[in-house]
């Protein structure tokens, strides 16, 4: 089958799922050999997005997964911020608890039949599954590259204890094989870059990755790993395990350089880097020209591959989840901003993008798929009983004051502009933090955060405050 002449089931009233498991019968999941994956024996193409779900508010997990399906995709990947599943030792957050994952999920939609996204809203894993399938698996957990923690691996039993048994439970029946949304496991991301030159990677390591994994009932799955063949080979690779790729230009070297390596396997782009994350400190918002970016998703779909936009929708690092990278220029020290947005196929607050009617269109030549397509207005918000601060501004503080909402809330933005660096506490949920600095001066505040009636804002400003905070209907990214 030629990849221009691919195309979806396409029989009304029958789920992907279905189509894939007629009758709920399988006999084998996601296999990858030869030219092609195939699903239960048919052949598929993965065509999949990004959606972490711990950075978008659960009110919208349901409404972002409709987007992914409406836009022609059959699949969706997700990490898993262990932290929040596991906030302390052996204490374990899932949901139904007083932790942290149990506050923020509290709003979840439960959801039945083939979207299945309240089973998999606590999974370290990519378990979300729009028509009831899901893209991969990322269990990545703990890198230890000293011969202290290569002797702690050898001395483990195969299964590692406590260490990655209790999410195992709480997912390996959530399998395709057994009925549910997971096809495919990731056992490490882009490994090859740990490490010096051509040396060998710990594979030892890998390896009790992928042997926990089996262990606890996930050989059912497909497993793989991810990397960029063109910086590290196959350095990150699991000898038998299907290697990926992730890139966002120089794709066609990219997917060659795979082939070449493992030329018995179909491609797969893991991660396609839709856009980039901000740093703090950074001049602009960084942005990619949506025509770019459909040039290259076309490319990888006329090379056969499957792909994993990285990200569909980025969403938002709330609290203090945002994280950092290294520099090799002063300060070495690059951190995240709280607005995950990406300039990805949706914005940080789910809105729809010029690049998500292109991926739209281009998907629909390889895999269309009928779906929604307009975008939601959000009005602007009905704000009263805000009484400006007359005290000393100058100082480490907290401030706080009583937001009067009218009517049904909605989205807005909290237009920081004029404070300094803190962070903001809505209804005793942590936003995230906020430093004029920018690029990004707004702070997200999703409807779902805020109440009719009488809401508690708490900002605590680390330097210089301001005497008021302006609400907007739009973002300032840069």
């Amino acid at each position: 089958m030629k990849c221009s002449d691919r195309r979806s089931p396409g029989v009304a009233g029958i789920s992907l799922y279905e189509y894939y498991a007629p009758g709920g019968v399988v006999s084998s999941g996601l296999l990858a050999e030869g030219d092609a994956f195939s699903l239960n024996g048919r052949e598929i193409l993965l065509l999949s997005g990004a959606f972490h779900y711990f950075r978008v508010h659960p009110a919208r997990w349901r409404e972002t997964l409709k987007k992914l399906k409406a836009a022609g995709l059959n699949a969706v990947e997700t990490y898993v911020p262990w932290n929040l599943h596991e906030p302390r030792r052996a204490e374990f957050d899932f949901g139904g608890s007083r932790g942290a994952m149990s506050i923020f999920s509290t709003s979840a939609p439960r959801a039945d039949g083939a979207e299945r996204t309240s089973s998999s809203s606590c999974a370290p894993d990519h378990t979300f599954a729009p028509s009831g399938i899901s893209a991969a698996c990322q269990v990545s957990f703990w890198r230890d590259y000293t011969i202290a923690g290569q002797n702690l691996l050898r001395r483990l039993p195969v299964g590692g204890g406590d260490l990655l048994r209790q999410p195992f439970c709480e997912l390996v029946d959530l399998q395709f094989t057994r009925g549910g949304p997971i096809i495919a496991v990731q056992i490490e991301n882009e490994y090859g870059n740990f490490g010096y030159s051509d040396e060998p990677r710990d594979t030892l390591y890998l390896e009790f990755l992928r042997d926990n994994l089996i262990i606890n009932g996930f050989g059912e799955s497909l497993f793989f790993t991810s990397d960029t063949p063109s910086q590290s080979g196959d350095l990150g690779s699991v000898p038998g395990e299907l290697m990926t790729a992730n890139f966002k230009t120089g794709g066609e070297n990219e997917l060659k350089i795979l082939k070449e390596i493992q030329p018995d396997r179909p491609l797969m782009v893991m991660e396609f880097w839709t856009g980039w994350f901000d740093h703090w400190l950074a001049e602009v918002h960084v942005t990619w020209a949506p025509e770019t970016f459909a040039e290259n998703l076309e490319m990888i779909l006329n090379h056969n591959a499957s792909v994993n936009m990285y990200m569909f929708i980025g969403g938002t690092n709330w609290g203090f989840m945002a994280g950092a990278n290294t520099l090799n220029i002063w300060p070495h020290y690059a951190p995240d901003t709280t607005s995950y947005d990406y300039d990805a196929v949706l914005t940080e607050a789910g809105d729809y993008t010029e690049k998500y009617n292109l991926a739209k269109e281009i998907i629909a030549r390889f895999n269309p798929l009928e779906g929604i397509g307009a975008t939601h207005a959000i009005p602007p918000l009905s704000l009263s009983g805000w009484t400006a601060f007359g005290g000393s501004l100058a100082a480490p503080a907290l401030y706080r004051c009583v937001l009067e909402v009218d009517g049904a809330p909605e989205d807005t933005w909290l237009d920081m502009s004029g404070w300094g660096k803190g962070a903001v506490f809505v209804n005793g949920f942590n936003l995230g933090r906020y430093w004029n600095a920018g690029p990004p001066k707004t702070l997200y505040l999703p409807g779902p955060l805020l109440k009719e009636g009488s809401n508690e804002i708490v900002v605590f400003e680390q330097y210089t405050a301001s005497s008021e905070i302006m609400f907007r209907d739009t973002p300032i990214l840069s």
